[in-house]
């Protein structure tokens, strides 16, 4: 029971101090749950984490970027040229020895002809993601007698106005 106690005041400490900058600026009330040394250890870690979140999302970013490339048949060189960036840079991003700016990425992304909403994470393996929905529907639908697919069909009306 104190463990989980325990667990709740570090939930609270962690919530407290992700939305503030510096102890300095920490509300009174809230520094009995934070001494510095806590707080300095739990800001560095949050940006640790965050530093770490960004890489991975900068990572991922540049993958797509590579498969699309590979996709249109355009060469690094082409890429680069259209970046305003050498072939090395290019090439460098796609090998991950080298992270980019947000300009140059976006310029990747634009050279491709891609926009935001190709990247966006919920496009994440969203084809395959369908397929394998798809499927599993299929199968459970094959599996209902006729009144229960009259039922199911009747329900998804419903649901999306068609």
């Amino acid at each position: 029971m104190a463990n989980n106690n325990n667990n709740k005041d570090n939930k609270k400490d962690y919530e407290i101090k992700q939305h503030i900058k510096d102890y300095d600026s920490l509300d009174p009330r809230y520094k009995e749950y934070v001494d510095r040394e806590t707080y300095n250890y739990t800001a560095e870690t949050i940006a640790e984490e965050n530093k770490q979140k960004a890489q991975d999302e900068y990572d991922r970013i540049i993958k797509i970027l590579k498969r699309k490339r590979k996709e249109k048949e355009m060469s690094q060189s082409e890429v680069a040229l259209q970046c305003g960036v050498s072939f090395n840079g290019i090439s460098s991003m796609e090998r991950g020895l080298y992270n980019s700016s947000a300009t140059v990425l976006l310029a990747y992304m634009y050279a491709l002809g891609l926009s935001f909403s190709d990247i966006e994470p919920n496009n994440r393996n969203n084809e395959k993601e369908k397929d394998k929905n798809l499927q599993r529907i299929e199968e459970i639908y094959q599996k209902l007698d006729d009144k229960d697919k009259t039922k199911l069909m009747a329900m998804i009306e419903t649901m999306f106005g068609e």
